[in-house]
This record gives C-alpha cells, structure tokens and sequence, in this order.
C-alpha cells in the first residue's frame, strides 16, 4: 500500500544530495558478450561497445557484395534481428557444430532488390537474400 510517508535512505538523500548507495563494477574490458536478437541487444551492445567492452558476434567482419546481396542491416548497423526462439536455438547448434545448413537450403521469393525482382532467401534469416542461390552459400 502507498504511503505519503517518507522512507529514512529518502531523509538521508534530501538532507545530504547524495546518493548512497556504493557503485560497484560488475563487467571489466575483458568481459566477452554474446548480444544477438532484438533490437534490445543492439542497443545492449552499443552501450557496452562504447565502454570497450566486447560483443559477439561480429556482424562487422561479414563480407558481401551489396549489389548481389541484402544481409539485413549491414553494414550500416552492426545488428541483424532475424531472431526468434528457433533461430536463437539453430545459431548456438551451428557453432557447437551440432547443425550445418544444407548448401540448397533456400527459398526463392519476388523482392526489390538491386538486381531484379526475384531473390534467393535465407529461410532461417528473414533479412538475408541474394541474387542466386550460389551467392546466398557465401
């Protein structure tokens, strides 16, 4: 239940301007991060990366050619929020090497893309596609 009342740390903060409550580090420069999802982890790894603290994975170190291919949004944003549960759970088997993706496991669809029309999905990243099925492999 509410209460007009003021508690004695509020006191203690209004007759000093101070806030007493001690700050302890938690995260050092050597603390790694694994950040994919949301756009609530893109903004997680901003904050972090800003203190120089790392992030993985690296979406930066991704190479494609933006005339054959659209990967989410790179390199613009260091971020790509394909994920869902599933997609989380496929990610962590596939760098366990619990799960490798088939070389013709894609999907062709009908996009704007600078090629053309017609584009070569990655069915578990909603955001990647490619000019041709040998492109979306790379």
């Amino acid at each position: 239940m509410a209460s007009n009342k003021s508690n004695t740390k509020y006191a203690d903060f209004v007759s000093s301007g101070t806030i007493t409550i001690r700050k302890t580090s938690i995260f050092t420069s050597d603390d790694i991060f694994f950040t994919m999802g949301s756009c609530f982890a893109q903004e997680i790894r901003r904050a972090l990366t800003s203190r120089q603290i790392a992030c993985v994975p690296s979406y930066r170190y991704i190479s494609f050619d933006p005339t054959q291919a659209i990967v989410d949004e790179l390199p613009r944003q260091e971020h790509m929020n394909f994920y869902n549960t599933f997609t989380v759970r496929l990610q962590v088997e596939q760098m366990l090497g619990l799960w490798d993706q088939a070389h013709d496991d894609w999907w062709q669809v009908k996009k704007r893309a600078p090629w053309g029309p017609i584009c070569f999905q990655d069915p578990y990243r909603r955001g990647i596609f490619a000019k041709s099925p040998q492109v979306s492999e790379r």
